[in-house]
């Protein structure tokens, strides 16, 4: 005798037993708001977002809301990029840039002198040389600090529009550091 097995190849979808789990996060769960503006991962494995209400750190548990310190200004937070020595730079909209360290926030080397309180979008790149280098991303131009030295990039230098929007650094086909810059125009 043979136990009877029910042929479920109908009834059973076997695509969701092989797809990768989501799971959906809203304000209900801890986030600031439900729009969210960037992610990043910083070296620990935390997972950090920017939304039109701040920004958030998730430690696989729970949510930690961060709200900007200059939140009147503005608490929409555009960018996210987590650097190499533990810091967390948040870019916001007419709140200027800021930067998160151990659960603080602290003095960040360029946000007085960019040239816009927009902070559309931030990197940070170590280049084949060694060299660490924070790129701002703003309404009127690209910042860049390096070295201890400040440098702006508008359109007088080349760049198509003065509204940096996204930055992506590579490297070039020949091993070269190569940074792309996306901007409005």
């Amino acid at each position: 005798m043979f136990p009877v097995v029910p042929d479920v190849s109908a009834t059973v979808d076997p695509v969701p037993f092989g797809a990768p789990a989501i799971r959906v996060y809203t304000d209900r769960d801890g986030l600031p708001q439900n729009s969210i503006n960037q992610v990043c991962f910083d070296a620990a494995g935390f997972l950090w977002i920017g939304t039109q209400d701040g920004a958030a750190r998730y430690d696989g548990l729970r949510w930690t809301n961060v709200p900007m310190p200059n939140h009147f200004a503005s608490n929409n937070v555009r960018a996210v990029c987590a650097a190499a020595d533990g810091s967390v730079y948040f870019g916001t909209l007419g709140g200027g840039l800021n930067r998160f360290k151990k659960d603080r926030f602290v003095d960040s080397p360029l946000a007085a002198d960019l040239p816009d309180s927009y902070a559309l979008t931030v990197l940070e790149r170590t280049t084949r040389s060694g060299s660490t280098e924070l790129w701002v991303g703003t309404r009127k131009g690209l910042v860049r600090w390096a070295d201890g030295t400040l440098t702006t990039l508008t359109t007088a230098d080349g760049l198509p529009d003065n509204v940096v929007v996204h930055l992506f650094a590579c490297l070039g086909d020949h091993g070269e550091d190569e940074l792309w810059i996306a901007t409005q125009g």
